[in-house]
């Protein structure tokens, strides 16, 4: 992995999925746990990073 994908991928990170996003990988049949689990983590990151601004 280039340091480009590897920038890429941290961003992507950082953007939570929205309902519909969540409701779609559900239908695909992946956790609605797992999935809203990592959105929370995503949201506390955000957190973390507005706060330090």
């Amino acid at each position: 992995m280039t340091k480009i994908e590897e920038e890429e991928d941290r961003l992507i990170s950082l953007i939570p999925m929205t309902t519909k996003e969540i409701d779609f990988f559900v239908a695909c049949g992946k956790s609605r746990e797992k999935l809203e689990a990592e959105n929370r983590e995503i949201l506390n990151k955000q957190g973390w990073i507005n706060e330090l601004r």
